[in-house]
């Protein structure tokens, strides 16, 4: 609780007054001594008056030399008091500035609020971040300015701190001029002298972006404990399929019964598909095979345009714009390829009844910044492919889930689940960054940052024609 300056002059009187008491006290006892002994001279001489009148003189002035000295003390130790206040009171004032100014510019929410709940305080942080003024707050309780449900929560909180004169500590969702925001608010008393609380102090930092990489980090750590699983799956599941395609091979070779020769037939055939399948797992897992070189991503999209048009039919528009001076990327260029298609294909599932596909390249810097927020990022420079599509878009729920293998939103049968999981297994294993951005109604974009290349990408790659896998969750 700051001292006011009427308190220290108070604590500077009583001395004073004591000081006076002494000086005037000695004062007397001094000329108390004077008259006795010019009484005594007086007794002594009798009828000599001029040695009563010396004495007496010489009394007076010593009583006045004592008077002026004791005078001269008093003025000094006042006037020493006083600076010693006035100093007192200037470094008292520059503290407190110095208290104001950390709280009206620290980057953490502050307020103060009496007993009654009214606003006393509330810093540059508090109204820049919820929009409101000084003006507006200030005066006002939480149920002038928030909604009822927030100032209920906040009232609610402020009446525990004066119950139990101890801090509390509560997360809430606040609306900002930004949008929601999740804030983790510390409320705590201000006591004062005699114990009793006076005041309620609030401090609040934003967290919504801590929060977010908290959810992000789960979120990776989610999807690499499912790849590792599934790749050691698929592994061992690849180990059975070969030894059934060998001897199913082999059975059909040595059929003699061609009633039968179907049924070694229809089991090889079923084994490819597993083996398919598997290959797709693995993919996810990141345990497929990959053959990275540096590629011109530019010229691997153009050559694809043709097969795109004729894979995703003719009420499917593409477009395709490519930066003029990307860089070449180190990546396994079919497997970039199958990628791109399976994005493709997937968009063109979005948009039953047309629409555009467009497919952007270029080149981009994720920053510290970013990778702050999406904990799986390496910061550098890399080679940005953007599949974008004006479907139905994806509901947020929906897009959290996008990667996980067997995903899928279509009805049964008409897809596995299994596209985007390639694409994030083929795109993290490569060494790159995958991201989905989407809203309902509006459309979706997924943006492949592949690892830049520092050597020239080789003309004469030219990647294997993929299969596009119409089974990507949408």
């Amino acid at each position: 609780m700051p001292v006011k300056a009427t308190q220290l002059r108070s604590r500077w009187t009583k001395p004073d007054r004591l000081l006076t008491r002494v000086n005037l006290a000695l004062l007397g006892v001094s000329l108390l001594f004077v008259v006795l002994w010019a009484l005594l001279i007086w007794l002594s001489s009798r009828h000599d008056v001029t040695l009563l009148a010396l004495g007496l003189t010489a009394a007076l002035g010593i009583a006045l030399l004592l008077a002026a000295f004791l005078i001269t003390r008093e003025i000094r130790d006042r006037t020493a008091a006083t600076a010693r206040l006035v100093e007192t009171d200037a470094a008292l004032r520059a503290s407190q500035q110095r208290l104001r100014a950390m709280m009206e510019h620290a980057p953490l929410l502050v307020a103060e609020k009496d007993l009654s709940g009214r606003y006393t305080f509330v810093n540059r942080a508090f109204q820049e971040r919820l929009g409101i003024s000084a003006a507006e707050a200030v005066g006002k309780s939480p149920y002038d300015i928030f909604s009822k449900d927030r100032a209920d929560a906040q009232t609610s909180i402020d009446q525990e701190v004066i119950a139990t004169k101890a801090p509390v500590q509560r997360e809430l969702t606040v609306a900002s001029p930004s949008g929601p925001r999740t804030m983790l608010f510390t409320k705590f008393p201000l006591i004062d002298a005699d114990g009793a609380v006076e005041a309620i102090g609030t401090i609040a930092a934003d967290v919504t972006e801590l929060k977010q990489a908290e959810a992000q980090l789960a979120h990776a750590q989610k999807m690499e404990a499912i790849g590792q699983l599934t790749g050691g799956v698929a592994h061992d599941f690849n180990n059975l399929l070969t030894a059934i395609l060998l001897n199913s091979d082999v059975l059909a070779d040595r059929m003699t019964d061609e009633r039968l020769r179907p049924l070694a037939e229809a089991t090889r055939t079923a084994a490819e598909r597993g083996a398919d399948l598997t290959r797709r797992l693995l993919a996810f897992g990141r345990r497929q095979t990959l053959q990275p070189l540096p590629t011109d991503v530019n010229a691997l999209v153009a050559g694809m345009e043709q097969l795109m048009r004729r894979t995703l039919g003719e009420h499917i528009a593409i477009g395709i714009r490519t930066a003029g001076d990307l860089r070449p990327a180190r990546v396994d260029p079919g497997q970039l390829e199958a990628a791109v298609v399976n994005l493709a294909v997937n968009a063109r599932d979005a948009m039953p009844r047309g629409g555009r596909i467009t497919i952007e390249t270029a080149n981009v810097e994720l920053d510290d910044g970013y990778a702050a927020m999406n904990t799986d990022v390496t910061p550098g420079e890399y080679v940005m492919v953007a599949v974008g599509d004006t479907g139905t878009g994806m509901a947020p729920e929906v897009v959290a889930r996008a990667f996980e293998p067997f995903f899928t939103t279509k009805e049964q049968g008409r897809g596995t689940g299994l596209g985007l999981s390639m694409v994030y297994g083929f795109v993290k294993q490569s060494g790159g960054h995958v991201r989905i951005y989407s809203e309902l109604g509006v459309g979706t974009v997924v943006r492949l940052y592949l690892p830049r290349s520092e050597i020239a990408a080789e003309a004469s790659v030219v990647p294997h024609k993929p299969q596009g896998d119409s089974s990507a969750t949408r």
